[in-house]
C-alpha cells in the first residue's frame, strides 16, 4: 500500500458513504497540474490560475488577518520537528 494511503485523513474518511471515488493526488508537494486535474475529474471547474499561484496563497491569507488582535504569525508557519 502506498504511504499516502496510510495517511490519517484517508483513514478517517475511507468508509464514508458520501465518498464515491478516491481521487488521489500524489507527490509531496504535489505538482500544480496534478492538483488542477483532481477537481476536474470529479466535474468541478477549477481555475488554473489559482493553482499556478499556489505558493502565494499563504501570504495572501496571512495578510488578511495581520494586525488583528487574535492574529498569531505562528499559525502561518510550518514546523518540522
Amino acid at each position: 500500500m502506498p504511504e499516502w494511503l496510510r495517511a490519517p485523513l484517508y483513514k478517517a474518511h475511507k468508509d464514508s458513504p458520501d465518498i464515491r471515488e478516491l481521487i488521489a493526488v500524489e507527490g509531496c508537494p504535489p505538482q500544480p497540474k496534478d492538483l488542477l486535474n483532481a477537481p476536474r475529474r470529479s466535474g468541478i471547474a477549477a481555475d488554473a490560475g489559482l493553482f499556478d499561484k499556489m505558493g502565494e496563497l499563504p501570504g495572501f491569507f496571512m495578510s488578511r488577518y495581520a494586525g488583528r488582535q487574535e492574529f498569531e504569525e505562528e499559525h502561518f508557519r510550518i514546523s518540522i520537528p
